[in-house]
């Protein structure tokens, strides 16, 4: 039987044509040992069920598929499922039959009952999470069991994670339910006919088109799952609807009766009586994915993280960062929480964002504990680091700036400069030779930087401006030739605080 390492890395490996131990390491959080014994597991199953083969060639993993394969010949689900994936499988079925069955369970998998209880206890305590509990019915099966609106969401995120994770990763989706796991889709297709999936989700996006909504994959796949969450469930009652629609802030009350307006005036929803009669739960889901409600809570109060942010990076968020940062955290959180991983490796030389600001950055994020994948911290850091470049750039122009050089001609000094000059508009930049005797005290403090190449004589350079010590910063030799990193050493020195 395949663990849930296991599929994860090899989804890994089917997303990328070539990729090292170090770079898996990077998208999958886990132990290197445990990353090479997974692999191993996987050449022998790939060489077992004559799918290709695993290979490695300068220090790099690569996997050789082969599409002649039959399914018939080689899908076992008693040996590639993993406890993952079974979990996977009964949330989609408790959400989507609004009940599972055990005997079924444990007869599909081919499960002993050691093996049941154990998913069983594992899915429990993923739904305490939510706030749910499963309710035992004798000779029926388990039904989720708590508020009704926790349920509602709950089963959108399950639908949700479905529908993320074939856009997100649509060759891997294709080829893994190929290869290995074709129970969930098949399943997913068997109770949603792809037909009417499609044609909710044109509905979808007539209406984020109608609203001018600026969303993303998962606003999008959001309004989708309730669409399907709702032909699923056509009736919801009227005190269940209460729970959801209890809107008290009166802007956020005013914008829900435009939209809910809009969408009654507009015929969306034609000869589908379950999207019409439940338009006021459709109307509360767009306001969702308009951020309506992030943007009346950056208003309404103070956040604690936005104010560690603030502070951290030395910059004022506008509401609209505020409201936007929120967002992606609150994305991010849902991707951990669910697994959804983003499997394409990151490539880190093409990076500009300095670690320095992804490790500060971490360090927020853990104190006001939020949960994000290890990759998706570099989401994050973007973010801010485009905050930190629109402002500190700003500033940085005006700044006098000093470059001590000590090659022939100061030619690696004026090259610099004119760089600078050139690429970011540089205002005040003064080149000065090493051996200068104009490097006096008072001339130094003049400067907010003092740039000096850590290749020249330290000995001599430290004595001179150790009167200004916390102005200087030393340069590597290609700091005078890749700009776009000088930057950022200057930006973030004055930006982090220690």
């Amino acid at each position: 039987m395949l663990k849930s390492i296991d599929i994860h890395i090899l989804k890994i490996l089917m997303a990328n044509k070539k990729i090292t131990l170090k770079e898996i390491l990077n998208i999958y959080e886990e132990k290197e040992a445990n990353v090479r014994a997974s692999l191993a597991r996987l050449e022998d199953f790939f060489v077992k069920y004559k799918l290709g083969k695993i290979n490695k060639d300068n220090k790099e993993f690569s996997i050789e598929i082969d599409l002649n394969i039959n399914e018939k010949t080689f899908y076992n689900k008693a040996i590639v499922f993993s406890s993952e994936e079974r979990l996977n499988y009964m949330m989609l079925v408790l959400v989507l039959l609004k009940q599972v069955n055990t005997t079924e369970i444990a007869e599909y998998f081919q499960l002993n009952r050691n093996t049941i209880v154990s998913d069983i206890n594992e899915l429990k305590q993923f739904l305490s999470r939510f706030n749910l509990t499963l309710e035992s019915v004798p000779w029926k099966g388990l039904y989720l069991n708590g508020n009704s609106s926790e349920i509602y969401n709950f089963s959108i995120s399950v639908i949700l994670k479905y529908l993320v994770e074939k856009d997100l990763n649509a060759i891997v989706f294709k080829l893994y339910k190929f290869l290995v796991n074709p129970a969930i889709d098949n399943f997913f297709q068997l109770v949603l006919p792809i037909s009417i999936e499609n044609d909710l989700k044109e509905i979808a996006k007539s209406i984020i088109n109608h609203f001018k909504i600026l969303t993303d994959v998962y606003g999008y796949n959001a309004l989708t799952a309730v669409f399907i969450y709702l032909y699923l469930t056509p009736i919801i009652t009227e005190d269940e609807k209460k729970e959801f629609l209890n809107i008290k802030n009166p802007d956020i009350k005013k914008s829900y009766d435009r939209v809910l307006r809009e969408l009654k005036n507009n015929n969306f929803f034609e000869k589908k009586e379950y999207l019409k009669n439940n338009e006021d739960l459709i109307a509360l889901s767009i306001l969702n994915i308009t951020k309506e409600y992030l943007m009346e809570k950056v208003k309404n109060g103070k956040n604690s993280i936005l104010d560690d942010i603030e502070e951290s990076f030395d910059i004022k968020l506008t509401p609209m960062e505020k409201m936007e940062f929120l967002n992606i955290l609150n994305t991010l959180e849902y991707k951990e929480k669910f697994k959804i991983y983003n499997f394409v490796k990151i490539p880190k030389n093409r990076l500009k964002i300095p670690e320095v600001l992804v490790k500060s950055l971490s360090g927020v994020l853990e104190k006001h504990s939020y949960k994000i994948l290890k990759k998706d911290i570099y989401i994050v850091a973007h973010f801010i680091y485009e905050i930190i470049y629109i402002d500190k750039m700003k500033k940085l122009r005006k700044k006098p700036i000093l470059i001590i050089d000590y090659s022939s001609n100061n030619w690696r000094g004026e090259h610099l400069k004119n760089r600078l000059e050139t690429a970011f508009d540089m205002k005040e930049i003064v080149v000065k030779s090493l051996y200068s005797e104009e490097l006096t005290k008072s001339y130094l403090n003049h400067f907010s930087h003092i740039l000096i190449s850590s290749d020249t004589d330290m000995v001599n350079v430290l004595k001179r401006v150790e009167c200004v010590k916390k102005k200087v910063l030393f340069l590597e030799y290609l700091d005078f030739f890749e700009i776009s990193f000088l930057m950022n050493k200057m930006m973030i020195r004055e930006t982090i605080k220690k």
